[in-house]
């Protein structure tokens, strides 16, 4: 009878050997799974985090029915008269403005209407300022506007920067909206004369 238990005891000393391996691979399986679980969750958290960020950051925008206008003051030349309000759901501070003019075919230096900068918080829908491009000449050619925003989100200390572009016939006072070519030769004028 001993040796019977014995050798029983053998075989279940051996099976609580193996068993024990497979525990410990199981459980290092299990960990592996778990860390990986919690990393994606974790990742996937911050990806949360800031799209939200995004959507609540500032948003500096022409007013809704207020787009710029020009304004004869004289002889051949016009003021731009723009007009700016925050749609974004938190302030914006430490705001610049600029206003480029340059000619349809980018032949000449974009002439610059000014820069602006308001220090003061901007509320979201709050109270916005209007400021003007000073003496933009009148041409026979038509030219492009381009106003150039930047500003701080008070929330997170980020920058965000935009740009409007609009077109000019030269003649009349109206604005309107230039193409997506348009704006790619736009652009590609400003990086020529080192505008950013």
């Amino acid at each position: 009878m001993g040796k019977v238990f014995k050798e029983m005891w053998k075989g279940f000393v051996a099976f609580w050997e193996k068993a024990e391996k497979i525990a410990t691979v199981a459980t290092a399986c299990f960990m592996l799974v778990t860390v990986i679980i919690a990393y994606c969750a974790v990742k996937q958290q911050t990806a949360v985090w800031e799209e939200e960020k995004k959507l609540g950051r500032p948003y500096i925008s022409f007013p809704e029915g207020n787009t710029p206008t020009i304004e004869r003051t004289g002889g051949s030349e016009y003021n731009i008269w723009f007009a700016f309000e925050n749609i974004g759901k938190r302030p914006a501070s430490q705001f610049y403005f600029c206003i480029y003019a340059l000619d349809e075919n980018c032949e000449t230096k974009p002439l610059t209407g000014g820069n602006f900068y308001y220090a003061n918080e901007i509320p979201p829908g709050g109270a916005y300022p209007a400021w003007h491009a000073e003496n933009v000449k009148r041409t026979k050619e038509p030219r492009y506007i381009v106003a150039i925003f930047r500003y701080k989100d008070l929330f997170t200390s980020d920058y965000y920067s935009q740009s409007y572009y609009l077109k000019w016939n030269g003649v009349d006072a109206k604005l309107k909206h230039t193409t997506k070519d348009e704006q790619q030769n736009v652009d590609e004028c400003l990086q020529q004369n080192d505008i950013q």
